[in-house]
């Protein structure tokens, strides 16, 4: 009897630490790498949830343009800028109020499953030009895992 629920425990434990081992994030989503000292660029991640790959992309890639527009030090207002935009990049991609470009290229991805509402968590690295309107010569990164 004693063995018969060591070996249940010994399944469960298994099925439980196989489940985890599939969302083992990249090791970028929690410290992204650092662009060289005279690099034009920085590295950002950002995250969004969605009930499908492109509204949490959609979501991400907002959070990265609102996020690199608030370091450079461009105003935005209200939280009703990140719904206009997420609005913008669906409608229309040049969703700029100002005539000021952020350059951004995505270099990464990983999604994954959030198990209690079924929607779609995806994290992005991106790499931003620490200046508007200047598009930088970003480096190839090929680490994503």
């Amino acid at each position: 009897m004693v063995m018969k629920k060591l070996h249940v425990i010994f399944v469960l434990a298994y099925w439980a630490l196989a489940a985890n081992a599939q969302y083992v994030q990249p090791y970028w989503v929690t410290k992204p790498p650092q662009a060289g000292e005279d690099a034009k660029y920085y590295y950002r991640v950002t995250s969004a949830e969605g009930k499908d790959y492109e509204k949490a992309y959609v979501k991400a890639f907002a959070m990265a343009i609102l996020e690199s527009s608030w370091k450079m030090g461009v105003p935005v207002n209200t939280k009703d800028d990140l719904a206009t935009i997420e609005q913008g990049l669906t409608e229309n991609i040049n969703v700029a109020p100002s005539s000021m470009t952020i350059p951004i290229n995505k270099v990464c991805e990983y999604r994954e499953k959030v198990a209690e509402n079924r929607n779609v968590r995806l994290y992005v690295l991106w790499q931003v030009a620490r200046y508007g309107n200047t598009p930088p010569d970003f480096d190839d990164f090929n680490d994503c895992e």
